[in-house]
């Protein structure tokens, strides 16, 4: 069997607020195959926000492992910590943070400002805009974009680099169906034809219906993790058609994201 490229083993992470100590993760597991598309689901608190910051590799766990493609890094130097980020890691954020000043492929191109010369980066960051469709946007400020267009920006900008691994915070939280659909269905996509695995942190059902596995949390621990039935998103359906997920992709879906609550 292949090297899992995400492996948590028993990890728990501890904050400390005066005399009070806070378990934000306690024993948590999670193993995750290269190409797998993958939603985590949970109540606030539940320990989403922790175990994302230590798969990103901007945190550490307090004790336990993490393994990414086989490596422990859980006790890595933090340049040696940016450097899998840099290599290995795209995100996505609910809030898309842009830069206003600049135009989307400007955006696009901040991840590369210190490593390739100004043409390399311009043919990279519209190689990106034109895979999530915004190719004709490129020389748009944020202003001048949809909510829906903002986040793909901030998708492309995820993408420049190539990652392995994206990891998208709520990445349609801000946004309405429509717009919502469009952004699934461009990260359903570069999991299906790029192999990109992806990792999303979402308290809507019907998005985290279009991944193929939902993990939900309560506690700091995992307390389900169900293969799903993928749908497929268009996003080309009417305004007026509601977001649907196929019967099959729903069993136990529901029950089980509301017994983490």
């Amino acid at each position: 069997m292949s090297t899992p490229l995400i492996k948590l083993e028993n990890a728990t992470r501890l904050y400390r607020m005066g005399d009070t100590e806070v378990r934000a993760l306690d024993g948590a597991d999670l193993t995750v195959q290269e190409g797998e598309m993958t939603a985590i689901m949970g109540p606030s608190g539940s320990g989403k926000s922790s175990m994302m910051n230590i798969l990103a590799c901007l945190d550490r766990p307090t004790s336990g492992r993490y393994l990414l493609n086989g490596e422990d890094v859980s006790s890595l130097s933090d340049d040696r910590l940016a450097e899998i980020r840099n290599l290995y890691v795209g995100f996505v954020f609910q809030s898309y943070n842009l830069l206003p000043r600049l135009r989307a492929v400007e955006n696009v191109e901040l991840p590369m400002v210190y490593g390739r010369d100004t043409r390399q980066r311009r043919a990279a960051a519209l190689a990106a805009l034109d895979r999530v469709g915004l190719a004709h946007r490129a020389n748009h400020r944020p202003a001048e974009l949809s909510g829906g267009e903002q986040q793909r920006v901030g998708i492309a900008r995820a993408l420049v680099k190539k990652p392995r691994l994206i990891l998208a915070d709520e990445p349609t939280g801000n946004l309405d169906s429509r717009s919502s659909e469009a952004i699934i269905a461009t990260l359903q996509s570069l999991n299906r034809d790029d192999g990109i695995t992806i990792m999303l942190v979402t308290h809507e059902l019907d998005v985290a219906a279009a991944a193929k596995r939902i993990v939900a949390m309560r506690d700091g621990r995992v307390v389900n993790d169900e293969r799903i039935t993928q749908r497929i998103v268009r996003p080309v359906v009417p305004a007026s058609q509601p977001l649907a997920a196929s019967p099959a992709s729903l069993p136990g879906l529901r029950s089980q994201v509301e017994g983490a609550q």
